[in-house]
């Protein structure tokens, strides 16, 4: 994400101005201050200086909550052997979930998202399904592969798997004229 980046960098170029700015002060150089007594004399410029410090302030916070959040993990630990721990990318299950899903007859798109679990993994998949094909014995199918692939597999639990069915398609044939 762009703001990961600029925030930080707005930051540094303004903590190195104001760095230059208080050096200079220290050894004399009194301009600053007189121009900065002379920007305050007008209600105006007292406007300009109350909305750069709210940008500076939404800046700061927003720094801030950017270095506390809680990072989402990008894998997931499959096995811990006595030479190691063997991990997997959640992108890589993700893509093995479409996979299963889309194997499945009936079943057009497949979109999942997974998320770590304490105890595994939960799904959560959003699918294309074609109109003629019984709803609740698809999804139910597409439960029970997912959970006994993963765990075949990879050698992760699946503790969820949630399915949205987001469209009823039918075959897409191209028409010639």
């Amino acid at each position: 994400m762009i703001s990961e980046r600029l925030y930080p960098f707005l930051l540094a170029v303004i903590l190195f101005f104001l760095g230059l700015l208080a050096i200079g002060l220290a050894l004399g150089w009194t301009t600053p201050l007189a121009y900065l007594d002379n920007f305050l004399t007008g209600t105006n410029e007292r406007w300009v200086l109350g909305l750069l410090g709210v940008i500076g302030f939404l800046v700061g916070l927003t720094i801030l909550r950017n270095i506390f959040r809680t990072k989402i993990p990008t894998q997931t630990e499959v096995v811990s052997t006595s030479l190691g721990k063997i991990k997997i990318t959640i992108s890589a299950l993700e893509h093995m979930a479409a996979k299963i899903a889309k194997q499945i007859n009936g079943v057009k798109e497949a979109k999942p998202v997974i998320k770590c679990t304490p105890g595994g993994i939960a799904i959560f998949m959003q699918i294309n399904l074609a109109p003629d094909i019984h709803i609740p014995d698809t999804t139910a199918l597409i439960q029970n592969k997912l959970k006994e692939h993963f765990i075949k597999v990879a050698g992760i639990e699946v503790e969820e798997v949630r399915i949205l069915v987001s469209k009823l398609s039918a075959d897409s044939k191209g028409r010639v004229e």
